[in-house]
């Protein structure tokens, strides 16, 4: 019985978060917000730390703080659903460099330039480990550690 409850709930879990994603594409992010954060709740309760909903909650949560320009809470989203795809073993899947990358950027927003220099260059070798090189990102990630690198010279010299 109660690994029907266990279903029942990952179920809902699982229609939150799509009526979730409903509402962030009508940019009613409170509602979305909320959904997501009981879906984060179910997946909790329910012992999913490591599932791909659980997730993919986490990353949706932090794209919607990132939105709002609320980057202190998105790094905390993208962190866990970061840490969530190392203990599950995720990393090779394209999402885990996807979020290295988002962390970077937000870092590099907040003015953190040796931080946001870290996770572009995880994001650069988790790309090259998996053999990620011709995608887009990787050139983008490269061209950033070059901004970072070339901003730090530059302040360096005043």
């Amino acid at each position: 019985m109660e690994e029907n409850n266990q279903s029942s709930d990952i179920l809902y879990g699982k229609t939150l978060s799509d009526m979730a994603t409903i509402s962030f594409k009508k940019k009613e992010y409170g509602a979305a917000l909320d959904l997501l954060f009981e879906a984060e709740k179910k997946m909790l309760q329910n012992k999913q730390k490591k599932s791909p909903l659980y997730i993919k909650i986490l990353n949706d949560i932090a794209i919607i703080f990132s939105n709002k320009g609320a980057f202190q809470r998105a790094l905390i989203f993208y962190k866990k659903a970061k840490n969530a795809m190392e203990e599950s073993g995720k990393t090779k899947d394209f999402l885990y460099v996807e979020i290295l990358n988002e962390i970077g950027a937000l870092y590099f927003e907040l003015g953190a330039y040796k931080e946001s220099l870290t996770f572009y260059q995880l994001a650069k070798k988790a790309m090259e480990k998996n053999g990620q090189t011709t995608h887009m990102l990787y050139a983008k990630v490269l061209s950033e550690i070059s901004d970072i690198r070339f901003n730090v010279l530059k302040r360096r010299r005043r």
